[in-house]
């Protein structure tokens, strides 16, 4: 049976501008009824159902048809009693894997540069916010270094679709709660100054209760490891 209060990392793998697309989101597993009834396969392959909804279809619009970024899932969790079970590993359906944006864009971008999802939580500091960076811009997205309004759009209805799916309903009314999750406080580290104590799962970040759309250009390459997502 899956307890409250494990964290989930659910990654969206896929091709964007012919290099391998992640996109990961960190999830919080609640007191839901349902969901405490469910073995561990049942409630990883159940988190994967709900992102198939509609943070799907409003994901994949943020990609030209030629493209392909939602080719499969993993999910691993990452805190929790030990040992950790075995996560899933499962394929998306051929006819869901390719982008439905069907407006010509000009180009690709190099594949580096992102539109970035800042989530936050109801807590102060770093370890409490996280960044979402997706690619597959074009050179039609961008003006300078802004992101084009309609591009905006797009993403601005994915992080909607996310809100309504994993923030807005209660703990008790869905499986998984989208979530900022730290490394660095789930494991501690002892060689800081002053040390960093590892804390339960359920502290080493918060739920979710922001997600805001940026319309400046941002690069993959200034995501770091570990700071939220």
């Amino acid at each position: 049976m899956v307890a409250a209060n494990g964290i989930y990392k659910l990654a969206v793998l896929g091709t964007s501008q012919g290099q391998q697309h992640i996109h990961t989101l960190h999830f919080r597993s609640t007191v839901d009824p349902d969901g405490l009834l469910m073995s561990e396969d049942a409630w990883q392959a159940a988190l994967v159902a709900l992102w198939q909804g509609t943070p799907r279809t409003a994901f994949r619009n943020l990609f030209q048809a030629s493209e392909s970024p939602v080719q499969s899932y993993q999910v691993r969790k990452v805190c929790g009693a030990v040992p950790l079970p075995a996560g899933l590993d499962v394929a998306e359906s051929v006819g869901n894997q390719n982008g439905t944006q069907g407006l010509p864009e000009g180009d690709a971008l190099a594949p580096w540069l992102a539109q970035v999802v800042t989530l936050r939580s109801a807590l102060a500091g770093r370890r409490y916010r996280g960044r979402s960076f997706i690619g597959g811009l074009r050179e039609e997205n961008v003006l300078i270094s802004t992101i084009t309004g309609a591009r905006t759009t797009r993403m601005t209805a994915y992080a909607d679709a996310l809100r309504t799916v994993f923030v807005t309903p209660a703990d008790a009314d869905i499986e998984a709660k989208l979530f900022v999750f730290s490394r660095l406080l789930a494991n501690g580290d002892p060689t800081r100054v002053p040390p960093v104590l590892p804390v339960a799962c359920q502290d080493a970040g918060a739920n979710v209760t922001t997600l805001q759309v940026r319309d400046q250009l941002a690069t993959m390459k200034s995501r770091k490891q570990g700071s939220g997502i």
